[in-house]
Order: structure tokens, then sequence, then C-alpha cells
């Protein structure tokens, strides 16, 4: 962004996902928006195809003596469905 964009065009910043999704969703401009939210919000034009480069890695550390417990199986179990629902 900051190769293409001049500084003085750049009116908000924001590291909470919420203020960024109501700033587009307002048409203060443009900027990343999930892809499955997008789908909700059909008035929303995507300028730029999903790149390999934006994905990062998930982790989820946890002690040893958790890490089998229901509670941390259950949320793992639900991160996988959720991972595979956004690649499909």
């Amino acid at each position: 962004m900051r190769e293409n964009i001049p500084e003085k065009n750049v009116v908000l910043r924001g590291t909470d996902v919420m203020v960024i999704e109501h700033a587009i969703l307002s048409g203060m401009g443009i900027g990343f928006f999930p892809a499955e939210k997008a789908k909700q919000h059909p008035d929303l034009i995507e300028l730029s195809p999903h790149q390999d480069e934006w994905d990062i890695s998930f982790w989820l550390v946890t002690h040893i003596d958790l890490h089998h417990t229901a509670k941390v199986q259950a949320f793992l179990a639900f991160l996988e469905k959720r991972s595979e629902a956004i690649k499909a």
C-alpha cells in the first residue's frame, strides 16, 4: 500500500477490525475486508483478487497439560471447520 498510495491520501488507519470494517462499509475508502463477510455486502467491489502473500500462519499455543482437554480440542475442531469453509 505504501508503494502505491501517497501518505496524504491515507485518512484512517486502525488496528480494530470493527472500526476498519465500519469505515469501509460507510464508504470512507478502500481496505482489506474478510471475503466471507464481503459476501454479505453485495454492494462492495473487489479491487484486487486474493494474493497468496496475504495469507498468514495461525498458531494456537497451549500448555502441554491443557492441549488434550475437551475445550481446547473443541476449539481446534472449530478452527479447522472454519478454515475448510473459507477455503471452499
